[in-house]
């Protein structure tokens, strides 16, 4: 059996993070911050409007996030505000703080996946940590 290791470098947006050991040590390639994209679809119907994201929270495009959600904030009238982050892969700093104020602002999530289960989760202290 042959054991290779490997030194992973840990972009400073993530350092915050911590790793568990035990047994074997997984690492998870992502794409490097500056591929990373995200789309946004808006959905509206009479009961709510659903703000669709797929791909990455971070840098400018975190900055997206925010201009879509004050714009569908500020033209919502009765209904909610749904978020899918079903699609979502990487979530920054910056993108942390935004779901934080949406989720002040009454937004409902819907996601899927142990990681943005656990920012969910972990909004407001992760915002506090930063």
């Amino acid at each position: 059996m042959t054991v290779r290791h490997a030194v992973l470098q840990i972009h400073p947006e993530f350092s915050h993070l911590r790793s568990i050991t035990f047994g074997i040590r997984i690492a998870i390639a992502q794409e490097p911050k500056e591929q990373c994209m995200l789309k946004i679809t808006t959905i509206e119907t009479e009961a709510q409007r659903r703000l669709i994201l797929d791909g990455g929270i971070v840098g400018p495009w975190a900055a997206e996030l925010d201009k879509a959600w004050q714009s569908a904030r500020n033209s919502l009238g009765a209904r909610k505000l749904l978020v899918d982050l079903t699609g979502v892969t990487v979530i920054s700093q910056d993108g942390t703080h935004i779901l934080n104020n949406m989720k002040s602002d009454g937004a409902e999530f819907v996601c899927r996946g142990v990681y943005v289960k656990h920012v969910l989760r972990n909004l407001a202290t992760l915002c506090k940590i930063r």
